[in-house]
This record gives C-alpha cells, structure tokens and sequence, in this order.
C-alpha cells in the first residue's frame, strides 16, 4: 500500500505560491496572459487580462444560451466550459461574429439546474437575482472599461396601480412550492416558455423596453391573464411573464389585472456593507465607503455589460478579509473557507487588469487551497479587490478552446450554470499542415513523465516562437500536461493529448501500461487542524485516494490519540473518501498514530500555542 501522509502544520507554514517549481507564460492573444505556476502542492491557472487593449472584452457566458437551453424546463440549463467555447469558436471560424472566444471559466455556484445562485447579467441584460443570503458579486462596465465588486442584496416590485404593490420575488426560476406569495418574472433568457407549474397565475406583460435592466422602472401592457395554469405560457419577445404561486394573496391581486392594464416594475440590486466597508472598484481602486454613504445603487450596478454572482470577498482595496468572518457574513462555513478546495477566483489590479485564477491541488499530494491562499495567490498577482467563484469539481479554464487544468481528476468538467467569458476580435489565423504534436514514446509506464513538444514538420525544428496552449487532461484521464509540455501518467489505457498553436489544434496519443490501480494502491493526506476560536481541540481531516484519482471510499481508518481524547477512535471514509474525528487536549503537547489498513502508522503531533 502506497502513502503520502502529510500533517497540515507543513502544509500551512509554506504559504502556496510563496516558492514555485515553475512558471511558464505565453501570450494566448494582445492583451490576454497564461501563467501557470507549478508549486509542491498547487497547480496555479492565472489569466492577465488587459481590458484596455482594443477588442477584448467581457461577457457572462449562460450554458447553453438560455437558463433552460430553449427547452423550459430549468433541469436541461447546464454546460462545461469547454462545450460553451467550442460552440462560440465554431460560430466565430464561420464567421458568425468577430468576437473569438480567447478563455471562459466556470462562475457562480449553482443548485444542480440551469439557475445560477447570485446576480447575473450578459450583453447588459439582467437574468439572475442575487441569493437570498448577500453574496459578492463581479461586474464589468465595457464603457469604462472598469470592474466592480461588492455584496448585493435584491428587492423585487410591481405596481399593478391603484395602490396595489406585489413583491417580485426573483427572474428567471421555478415558482417555489412552499411560499404561497411566491412571484417570479421571465424572460426569454430563460427560454420560450415559462416553467408553467400548475396551479399558478401567468400575466403575460408586453411592450416593455428592453433589454431588461436593474434598478430602472419599467412600464409594459397587460396582453393576457391566466388562472391556474395547466402548461407553460409563451414569453413574448418585447417583454416578460408574471408568475405568481396560485394560493397566495399575491396571486389574488395579479388575478385582477386585465388585457390592457398598464404594469410598472423594478428590480433593485443595492451592495451592502458588512463588516468592513464595501463598495465598488473603479480601475481596481475602492472607496472606503460606510453604510451611511453608499452611492445611489443605479450609478454602481445599474448599466453593466455583465455581471456574475460568487462569493465570498476575498480582497478589498488591497486588504485580505479574515475569511472565517466574511465566509460566514456569506453563508459559507468553515470547512468551505479553511479547507483545501479547487478554487476560481477574479480580481481586478490597481491600473485596471483583470486577473482570473483557476487553482488545483496536485494529484495524490493536496486537495487544493484555503480561501486566504487564493487571497493571497491574487494578491501577488498585483489585485487589489477580488472575489471567489465556485469552486471544487467546478474549477475549470479554458484558454483557445483547451482545458488548462485537470478538473476532477481527470474524470472530466462538470456542467454548471454560467460562465465568464473573455473575448478578442480578431480574424481566425489558418491552420497550419506543417506543425504536429510530437511525443517522445507512444507507451509510457504508470507514473512516468514524458516532454511533449510541438515541430515543423518540414525543418524537423521545434517550434518556441508560437504560443503554444497546452490541453490540462487527456483524454480517457490517463494523465495531465503542464504548460510546459510535460505529460504525468496517472491511469492506464489509451488517450488523446493536445495542444493549439494559434488556431491550428494539434493531437496524439498516448497509451499508459501499468496494471490496473486496485483498492489496495492508496495515497492518503492527513491534517490536523486548531483553530484559534477552539483552544485545546483539534479536527483531524483525512482523505483517502486511489493511484488513479478516484476515491478511497468506505476505508477504515484507525486513530489513536495521546494527550487526549478523540470522539471517533475508528472512522470509515465517505464516498468521497473524506472522513474527520474531533479531539479534546488534556495536555499542552500531544500525537494522532494515524492507521489504515496494512501502512506502516504515521504520527501527527500537537503543541499548544
């Protein structure tokens, strides 16, 4: 049995990014950077990307177009990053549009369906309201060129006249089935047609002026009321769809609206603080503002070309916020701030850049980093105000139509909600039948490494003065490439590695021997976590993988402590090979004899600060 068993006091002493292996960059398009840093513990996928250079832009990228993918039904609205980037490549090499998808990343957190969680607007048009709990949100304002950031909260309003005023409770999602005043909006970025739960009351509103906005006071017509709806209504295409749970006194006052009726509605996104002050970057820079003198929100949040939820605040004006505190504020806990994650983060530098990071712990040595390390890793880049995104099995970048990390292990992107999405205007560069792949062996042996490199196939010379991107996972997850062309074998079988030169895409394979990882080939990380708040208790954290990346699932661990005592003496890893005990010191030094199956006991000690 194979182990790596490592004691969080190492892991955390060295902060990450403080001492690189590696650090390669390549400039993928005028004014977008690739860095990608090779550290003990981390793979670092930064992105520098200088808005100020004529035709890059931003946008929020909604999986497949729509939040329901043009069906209705919000179960169908999700994407990988990489599918979304094909899609707009594709549309841009037939020439389609000018605008060339130069990276996405994965963004806000999502609960399984098409609906993202926090404030979204693309193309200036609002479709998602901020979450219950004030989030951080990113925004960017292609007029000036500027980012922002703050903690939004959302109010919803519509005046049906007469006095008459309903909450608008949300845009663009299911009616709920346990608020009997729920009342949600839609618009054709959610699809055709509304979710048309049964039961509901349905006013179609047309005539409005679009596209939809935050913070303005919009006016439409009533064009058709239905009772208790059996199906989905038709969003018209100059305006939106009321829907109102059907028992609620909501419902009852919609009930009363005639074709005809003039409507009045808003949507209110207002940052907030908490905590330390919060506002909004301007190239980068934010005003220490107090509650008391926020601006008036339209000026901040109300004419964005996109936005994206998040969370929470990892920077502002420079200064990193005691995660713990700010995570909560949020409604994240503890082992979602502390713990080792996948993380994507953006921040925005003092003269304007914006940086967008994508980090992963190195297979079989770290599941990821905390928050305050992807505080820290942006702030060495030079930002001084960022944000997270979501993070773990969502993590993904994809730069000229590659993935550059290794997400999941190698088991391939997971679908989310939406994404942020970098663009240069720029005509496609024709491919070129001179350049291949080359590998220096097709058979690599089980946890070996081979140098790939990209050559003229006419001067048998390799090529350094083009950029070349290289793919994060082959296929069929048989290992990952560094940006410096370095292939790791981590699973046998056949699989396809790749690489983009310009806009020429460049592939080979790859077949790994080894025998197949059995449950026996284990790689497992411990650490011993004390925090402050706690004096005199620790959680001891551990996680179980397979050679081949797969979790170490329903493994028993044995743990005996000294200097104390622990809740659990044996506990049995999850289906994601995690597992946790609590201990109580009674003394102000202490060990944790770790034991799994037939490895050799490892230690980990305690000593009170």
């Amino acid at each position: 049995m194979r182990l790596a068993l490592t004691a969080a006091l190492v892991l955390v002493a060295m902060p990450v990014g403080a001492s690189a292996d590696t650090e390669v960059s390549t400039t993928v398009s005028p004014g977008v950077m690739l860095t990608q840093v090779q550290t003990a513990t981390a793979t670092i996928n930064i992105l520098t990307v200088d808005p100020s250079i004529p035709g890059v832009s931003f946008d929020s990228a909604i999986a497949r177009d729509s939040l329901t993918a043009g069906t209705g039904d919000i179960t169908q609205g999700r994407e990988t990053a990489s599918s979304f980037a094909s899609r707009k490549m594709d549309l841009w090499q037939a020439g389609q549009t000018p605008k060339y998808p130069v990276a996405v990343v994965n963004a806000d957190y999502f609960g399984g369906t098409g609906d993202p969680l926090g404030f979204g607007i693309r193309s200036g048009e609002f479709y998602s309201e901020p979450w219950t709990t004030p989030r951080a949100a990113f925004g960017y304002d292609a007029q000036t060129r500027t980012a922002k950031f703050g903690i939004l909260s959302f109010a919803g309003k519509l005046d049906l006249g007469g006095g008459s005023i309903v909450k608008l409770n949300a845009i663009n999602r299911p009616v709920s089935r346990g608020d009997a005043n729920d009342v949600v909006a839609y618009t054709q970025l959610y699809g055709p047609t509304t979710g048309g739960r049964p039961g509901c009351t349905e006013v179609v509103v047309s005539g409005i002026k679009l596209p939809l906005a935050v913070n303005q006071s919009l006016t439409g017509n009533v064009q058709s009321v239905t009772e208790s709806v059996t199906g989905p209504s038709s969003i018209p295409d100059d305006g939106i769809v009321i829907s109102a749970a059907g028992s609620g006194a909501s419902a009852n006052l919609i009930r009363q609206l005639k074709v005809g009726d003039p409507i009045t509605f808003a949507f209110t996104v207002t940052p907030i603080s908490r905590g330390n002050p919060v506002t909004v970057a301007s190239n980068g820079i934010v005003d220490a503002l107090d509650r008391g003198s926020l601006p008036p929100s339209s000026s901040v949040w109300g004419n964005l070309t996109c936005s994206l939820g998040g969370g929470p605040r990892l920077l502002v004006d420079g200064m990193s916020i005691p995660n713990a505190i700010d995570a909560k504020d949020e409604g994240f806990d503890d082992g979602f701030a502390n713990g080792p994650h996948s993380r994507t983060g953006i921040g925005a530098t003092h003269d304007g850049k914006i940086i967008i990071v994508a980090i992963e712990g190195k297979p079989f040595v770290s599941a990821g980093v905390s928050l305050r390390d992807e505080a820290q890793i942006l702030a060495d880049r030079g930002a001084v105000n960022a944000i997270n995104f979501d993070g773990g099995g969502s993590t993904t970048m994809v730069v000229n139509g590659v993935t550059v990390n290794y997400p999941n292990l190698g088991t391939g992107e997971r679908r989310v909600a939406d994404m942020l999405a970098v663009y240069a205007e720029r005509p496609p560069v024709a491919a070129s039948s001179d350049l291949a792949l080359v590998v220096p062996t097709t058979t690599l042996a089980l946890g070996k490494t081979a140098a790939l490199s990209v050559r003229n196939q006419t001067t048998n010379l390799s090529v350094k003065d083009m950029p070349i991107v290289w793919g994060g996972a082959a296929t069929n997850g048989i290992g990952y490439v560094t940006q410096d062309g370095v292939f790791t074998a981590l699973r046998a079988g056949t699989g396809t590695v790749t690489a983009v030169v310009n806009d020429t895409k460049l592939t080979a394979i790859i077949t790994v021997l080894g025998q197949d990882v059995t449950p026996d080939t284990y790689n497992l990380v411990a650490r011993l976590l004390s925090p402050p708040e706690t004096p005199g208790r620790s959680t001891i954290s551990l996680r179980l993988n397979m050679l081949s990346g797969l979790p170490g699932a329903r493994i028993p661990i044995r743990l005996t402590v000294s200097g104390g005592t622990i809740d659990q003496p044996q506990v049995v890893t999850d289906e994601d090979g995690l597992a946790k005990a609590t201990i109580t010191w009674t003394a102000s030094k202490g060990e944790v004899k770790v034991e799994a199956g037939t490895l050799a006991p490892m230690t980990l000690t305690y000593i009170s600060k």
